[in-house]
Order: C-alpha cells, then sequence, then structure tokens
C-alpha cells in the first residue's frame, strides 16, 4: 500500500493581468453536412475527423468522404516514412497509412481486437492495448509502422487494461480493471507489480482516470473527480485538487497540458484547471441539461506536438486553443441581446473591435456568421421557430447565449 497525502488546496478566483496567459477558442473548422463530430487528428494540413455515419478527410482544403464505418479514433503518429492514424470501431481495430499518390490513408491488417488504449511514446512509435474476448486477455503492442507490432505483453483472466503510459520502454504504468476492482500497475524490466488500488483511497473513491505528462508526471482522477498526483519515484500519491460540484458529472475528457495546468471537458463545459494554485478558469460553459442531450459537449483533445497547438470537437466543428495575453477579458454579460420585433434582434457589443458573431441551431449547424458593430441588427424572421445559440469571438474569448424564437 502506498502512502497518500491530502494537501490543503485553497481555491482562488482567477485574476488576470496583461501579462497573464488565458487560453481562448478559435474556430479552426466547421461542416454542416456532418453529424457531431467525435474526433480529430490532424498532421500538417491534413485534418482526420470522424462522426456518426462515417470520416472527413481534409488536405489543404480539399474535402473527402470516407464511407468506412465510423469509429473512435484513438491516435496518431507520424514517423520518418509515412503519417499512421488508429481507429477502432466494432470489435475492430484499423490502421492507416499516408498514400501520398492517392492522397488518401491506406487500410492494413493489424493484431488490434477491441482497443482499449493508446500511448504515443514517440515520434516514430505507439504502445496500444488491445482486448481479446474469445481469449479473455489484454495484449500490449508497440507499433513502429505499417504491419509493425510487437508483442509487449499479455495479461489474462479478463483483466482490462486501460490508460497505458510508458515511462521508458523498460517501464510501463497502466491502470487495470476487473468487475470488483481497478488498480495502477507497474511493469518494469519484465516484473510486474501492483502499486495502488482502490483500497488506498478515501471512502467511496475509485480509480477513475489516470493521465500523464509524456509518461512522466502522472495524474489520477477518481469517480468523485478529486485529482492526485504521483511524486517522481511513484512512491507517495498526493491529493492536489478536491473538486467541486460542476466536476461531477458527465466528463467527456481530460488532457494535461503541463506540470500545473489540466483541461477538463464535459457536462459542465470546459475548463482550465491549475493544479498549482488550485484556480478553476472556465472557458466553455452551458447548461449541461440542454447542451448534452443534443450533442454538444466538448470531446476529443488533440494535441500536435510539433506546434504545441490542442484541438477538440464541439458540435460539428473543430476548435483550437490560442493564448491571448490581452488585459480585455470577455464575459457572459458582454453579449447583449435585445429583441425588437418578430424575429428581429439587436446585438450589443460595446467592448471588442474585433468581433464576430455565429449563430446555430440546437443540433450544432452554424446558419450565419458576421462581423459585430457597436449594435448589429439580426434578422431571423426566415428562420422557423425554436432555440438557437448566439456565440460571440473576440480577441480574447468566446461567449454563448441562447435565443429562444417564438
Amino acid at each position: 500500500m502506498k502512502k497518500l497525502v491530502k494537501l490543503t488546496v485553497m481555491l482562488i478566483i482567477l485574476s488576470m493581468s496583461a501579462s497573464a496567459q488565458k487560453y481562448v477558442l478559435e474556430e479552426f473548422y466547421q461542416h454542416n453536412d456532418v453529424s457531431t463530430f467525435f474526433g480529430v487528428y490532424i498532421s500538417g494540413n491534413s485534418i482526420w475527423g470522424y462522426f456518426t455515419g462515417g470520416q472527413l478527410f481534409v488536405e489543404n482544403g480539399q474535402m473527402n468522404f470516407l464511407n468506412q464505418p465510423s469509429g473512435d479514433l484513438k491516435a496518431g503518429f507520424k514517423n520518418a516514412e509515412n503519417d499512421y492514424v488508429l481507429r477502432y470501431v466494432s470489435g475492430n481495430g484499423y490502421c492507416y497509412s499516408w498514400n501520398n499518390e492517392t492522397k488518401r490513408y491506406d487500410e492494413f491488417a493489424s493484431p488490434v481486437k477491441f482497443l482499449r488504449s493508446s500511448f504515443v511514446y514517440s515520434k516514430d512509435s505507439m504502445y496500444i492495448c488491445s482486448y481479446d474476448d474469445f481469449w479473455k486477455k489484454t495484449t500490449i503492442y508497440l507499433w513502429k509502422g505499417e504491419e509493425s507490432f510487437e508483442e509487449i505483453f499479455v495479461l489474462g483472466d479478463s483483466i482490462y487494461i486501460d490508460d497505458l503510459h510508458v515511462k521508458s520502454p523498460d517501464e510501463i504504468i497502466f491502470r487495470t480493471s476487473t468487475v470488483i476492482k481497478r488498480s495502477i500497475l507497474r511493469l518494469k524490466n519484465g516484473i510486474l507489480s501492483e502499486i495502488f488500488s482502490d483500497s488506498d483511497l478515501m471512502d467511496g473513491e475509485s480509480i477513475d482516470h489516470m493521465k500523464s505528462i509524456d509518461g512522466v508526471k502522472i495524474f489520477v482522477r477518481t469517480n468523485l473527480s478529486n485529482f492526485y498526483l504521483w511524486d517522481d519515484d511513484l512512491s507517495q500519491l498526493s491529493l492536489v485538487y478536491e473538486a467541486e460540484e460542476i466536476f461531477r458529472g458527465f466528463i467527456s475528457g481530460l488532457f494535461i497540458k503541463d506540470n500545473d495546468n489540466i483541461f477538463i471537458s464535459g457536462s459542465g463545459g470546459l475548463s482550465l484547471l491549475n493544479i498549482s494554485s488550485g484556480t478553476e478558469n472556465k472557458i466553455i460553459e452551458f447548461n449541461p441539461n440542454f447542451d448534452y442531450q443534443n450533442g454538444l459537449f466538448v470531446r476529443n483533445f488533440f494535441h500536435d506536438k510539433e506546434t504545441d497547438q490542442i484541438y477538440f470537437c464541439y458540435g460539428r466543428g473543430i476548435y483550437k486553443l490560442a493564448i491571448s495575453t490581452s488585459i480585455a477579458e470577455v464575459y457572459p454579460e458582454d453579449l447583449t441581446i435585445h429583441q425588437k420585433g418578430s424575429g428581429v434582434y439587436l446585438v450589443d457589443n460595446p467592448k471588442f473591435e474585433n468581433a464576430s458573431l455565429s449563430i446555430y441551431n440546437v443540433s450544432g449547424v452554424k446558419l450565419r456568421s458576421l462581423a459585430l458593430e457597436a449594435q448589429t441588427e439580426i434578422d431571423l424572421s426566415g428562420l422557423s421557430s425554436g432555440v438557437y445559440i448566439f456565440v460571440m469571438q473576440t480577441p480574447t474569448g468566446l461567449v454563448s447565449r441562447r435565443v429562444l424564437k417564438p
């Protein structure tokens, strides 16, 4: 049993200055002819996205629909020879390599069955976990491209392996789960040992996710959305953040940016959690009962390590997180909407010079986009009655309002 330490964390209100860093949203790609995006992989000028019913591939602005079944886009990596994508659907793992002549990704065979987890270890290699339901075993493979799959480790007895993290080729950390127990195991120099389990947590807590920064700094999130951090030799686990109520809902994504910053997405919106200060910076906030039912929640973080850019999916769009150092912040009250007449609205924008407004329906389809003046008239009289979402994009952030058109 490992020592568990609870650190006192004070939650403070985030204050910004001209020199402070703040993440804001920028729309990267939007397509109204697809259903909700569930995953994205970006390499250079190419976008690989999947949605309910199919996949979308865009290169240099040219779009192609790929009609293979949709599935869970797990990861991708690019070595010196090629660009690779790993996708899971309906009990099978599909691997794709870039064909420079056809400008398409070609599918090739892989040993992946029920894909559980993946970890991009280096620029030219990725570790993946595959569960075989027939043999009731999980296998860890090292994938270096094409059909180069090396079997590293096999775990039987119907034990699932999730949240795989590779500290080095000789030391692999992963979370396991059975019907009655969740544990964190370490495979080091061929020797398997348990370093943590649910019994080491507080009453009522269980291990929910394990995330890392390149396999070095390892965080654990529990079912209560409390966050713990391992020390460097994995001998002590410290409570670094005790969640507020907003994190106890549906969690669709968890991304570790660096030693201090964790992006959390789900039914409460998108937040940046700073571990060292205990500060939560809400980037997107919405009503979970409304947006979640319509599939409008943030999914599938993707980190392009070559550009250090973070992307994610939201509705029918792909967005990226950018850093703003402007002192002028955007708040919900900065977007004020008045009804002028039947289906006609006035949008007030007294604060920002370079602001734009996008209008969406409840399915996430963008209906209109325009630049905002100090006061802008919007005519929705030609649209049917219902709820519409007004989204204002400014140089320092994004804010939204719902409008009920009678």
